[in-house]
């Protein structure tokens, strides 16, 4: 871009991502420390726990926090709680230069991949992505699912799962062979 600074730039990027990010928090707020149980037509079931350290995962990226909020919150925490604030300013927010375009897609599609309310119009499938054990959502976004031993789930004989990545890519380019569609959603 002949003309534009990098740091321009960057400031245009970050007041781009800010009041979507801040919108995503919002719908996030509906989920936030619940467990949502996602029942398949066909009788498969998971358990999803949303924390506030999840959150910042999605979005792909960050908020430095000040000296005196290292010791009381952590970098994903001292996130989310910047995207509902009144006082917080897209100055706060960082990504990676390089991976701005992944991220401004994210943005443009995590507020409707949150709305649970959307989910039964989507699937879960399993991942060919090592990190994720499953994917849930549809044609045009997928959030990634990592399975944690540590909670007790609500799913009899299941891992609680919890939301790792996202992604603006139809679902298909990264499932495996299992397909699940989604029935109905309970929040607890």
């Amino acid at each position: 871009m002949s003309g534009v600074s990098s740091g321009s730039l960057e400031s245009k990027h970050k007041q781009l991502l800010f009041p979507k990010f801040q919108v995503a928090a919002q719908t996030y707020t509906q989920l936030l420390n619940c467990h949502t149980i996602v029942n398949c037509a066909n009788g498969f079931a998971l358990d999803i726990f949303w924390s506030k350290e999840n959150f910042k995962h999605l979005c792909g990226a960050w908020c430095d926090r000040p000296g005196k909020e290292v010791k009381n919150t952590t970098e994903a925490e001292y996130f989310y709680d910047c995207m509902l604030s009144k006082k917080s300013t897209w100055r706060l927010l960082h990504f990676s230069p390089k991976n701005f375009s992944s991220v401004f897609a994210k943005s443009l599609v995590l507020p409707t991949a949150l709305d649970h309310s959307n989910w039964t119009s989507c699937k879960i499938t399993d991942s060919t992505i090592a990190a994720l054990a499953w994917l849930m959502g549809n044609t045009v976004w997928f959030i990634g699912l990592g399975e944690s031993n540590n909670e007790s789930s609500y799913v009899k004989g299941t891992n609680v799962c919890y939301p790792k990545s996202m992604r603006k890519q139809n679902i298909n380019v990264k499932s495996g062979k299992s397909q699940y569609p989604i029935q109905s959603v309970q929040i607890i």
